[in-house]
């Protein structure tokens, strides 16, 4: 299946982005589609998201054409590498500071010879279609999506040729919200509104 979200930012479109810390089944990935949503990402850094609900998230984005990114809790090949193998279609490592760190997540991400990720076979980011090995692991490394992100005054270094390089890449992908906030944003009008209400 491709990476519909690659496939945009490639043409300069804009992605928007939900980040999920709280929905835990599947309707979720159906609420993003109906709300205009390009990719999800389930945030398994600061929410207690298992590795068997995250994938299933995955595999629902999948079928419905969403891109199901992962923000994994740490930069252990084992996280990155069993929410591919689960069906997302990128990873997104927090607190990377340095060169070599972002070396390593394209390492443990990557299949040979662009990495050392280990390979799995069929699964749901492959569509459970047979293809030969080379030709998946080509066609996964094309469509795996890495995203890196700098947190610290280490990792931002107010550089003015590296902001010209990101400003002349254009910035094309927006995080839109989480599902937190849009919940507490409804529950909050509908009580002001209710108690705004004369008491009789």
């Amino acid at each position: 299946m491709t990476n519909s979200m690659k496939r945009k930012l490639a043409a300069g479109e804009l992605v928007l982005c939900m980040n999920l810390r709280l929905a835990r089944t599947v309707d979720i990935t159906m609420v993003a589609k109906a709300g205009g949503y390009d990719a999800l990402y389930v945030d398994m850094e600061h929410s207690p998201y298992s590795i068997e609900t995250t994938s299933t998230i995955c595999a629902a984005a999948l079928g419905i054409g969403i891109t199901p990114l992962v923000r994994v809790p740490s930069h252990d090949a084992h996280w990155s590498s069993r929410v591919l193998d689960g069906g997302a279609q990128g990873v997104i490592v927090p607190h990377v500071d340095n060169r070599a760190e972002a070396e390593a997540v394209i390492r443990n991400c990557r299949f040979p010879p662009l990495g050392r990720r280990s390979v799995m076979g069929l699964g749901p980011a492959l569509g459970y279609q047979a293809a030969p090995l080379g030709e998946l692991n080509d066609r996964l490394n094309a469509d795996t999506a890495l995203i890196v992100m700098l947190e610290t005054a280490e990792g931002i270094r107010h550089n003015v040729a590296l902001q010209g390089e990101l400003i002349g890449l254009g910035a094309r992908f927006v995080i839109a919200g989480t599902d937190v906030n849009y919940v507490l944003a409804g529950a909050r009008q509908d009580t002001a509104a209710l108690r705004a209400i004369p008491l009789g």
